[in-house]
């Protein structure tokens, strides 16, 4: 018999997931934004 080779995530771990995810999302993709619309990074958030 084949054993399940997937073991299911707490919680936490799921919401530590998401907000590094999120995080990184935002630590690459701002700076990013920022140098392409010829703004400072801070414009770009308000």
């Amino acid at each position: 018999m084949q054993q399940n080779q997937f073991q299911r995530k707490t919680l936490t771990e799921r919401v530590i997931h998401a907000v590094s995810f999120e995080g990184l999302a935002t630590l690459i993709l701002a700076p990013t934004a920022a140098w392409l619309m010829q703004r400072s990074v801070l414009e770009m958030g308000g």
